[in-house]
C-alpha cells in the first residue's frame, strides 16, 4: 500500500510541478526536499554521518547547511524529473548547458562508445534527458531500479 500511495503523490508532484514557472518548480522542489528530510530522518543522520567522516574538519553547522542543500537539491531533481512530460525543447535548451560536446560526437563518429558517469550532482537526470537534443549520438541510460515497483515505471517512463 505504501509503494502504491508513494506512487500516487509522485503522480499528484507532476501534475502540479508541470503548471508551475521554473522558479516555481525549484521552490516546490526545495519544499519537497525538506519533506523528504524529515520523513527520512534516520537517512539525513546517515548524510550527517558521511560528511562527518569525509569532512572531519567543518563545523556542525556546515554539515547541517550542506546536508540540507543536498535534500533541496533532491527535491527540485525530483520536480523537474515530474515536469519532464510537459517540458519543450526550448525549455530544456534554456535549462542546460554542455561542454565539449564535440567529443561525443567524434566518438560517435568513429564508431566509439562514450561511458558518461554522473554523480548526484545537480540534475542528473534532466542531463540524461536532455543529451538527445544537443547530440545527433544515441543516448542509453543505465540507472538502478527503485525499490518501489510502481514508482520506478513511473520514473522511468518519464526519463
Amino acid at each position: 500500500m505504501i509503494n502504491w500511495l508513494t506512487t500516487l503523490i509522485l503522480r499528484i508532484v507532476g501534475v502540479v510541478s508541470r503548471n508551475l514557472s521554473q522558479r516555481g518548480r525549484t521552490a516546490l522542489g526545495r519544499f519537497l526536499g525538506n519533506v523528504i528530510r524529515r520523513v527520512s530522518s534516520s537517512r539525513y543522520a546517515v548524510t550527517l554521518d558521511n560528511l562527518s567522516h569525509a569532512f572531519p574538519d567543518k563545523t556542525v553547522e556546515w554539515k547541517r547547511a550542506t546536508a540540507d542543500a543536498a535534500y533541496h537539491n533532491l527535491g527540485i531533481t525530483l520536480a523537474e524529473l515530474m515536469a519532464f512530460p510537459a517540458l519543450t525543447e526550448a525549455d530544456i535548451r534554456s535549462m542546460i548547458t554542455y561542454k565539449n560536446l564535440n567529443l561525443i560526437e567524434e566518438a560517435g563518429k568513429e564508431g566509439k562508445g562514450v561511458i558518461l558517469l554522473s554523480a548526484h550532482y545537480g540534475n542528473w537526470e534532466l542531463l540524461a534527458f536532455a543529451l538527445p537534443l544537443f547530440t545527433a549520438v544515441p543516448v542509453s541510460v543505465i540507472v538502478k531500479p527503485q525499490q518501489n515497483t510502481y514508482a520506478d515505471t513511473l520514473l522511468n517512463a518519464y526519463r
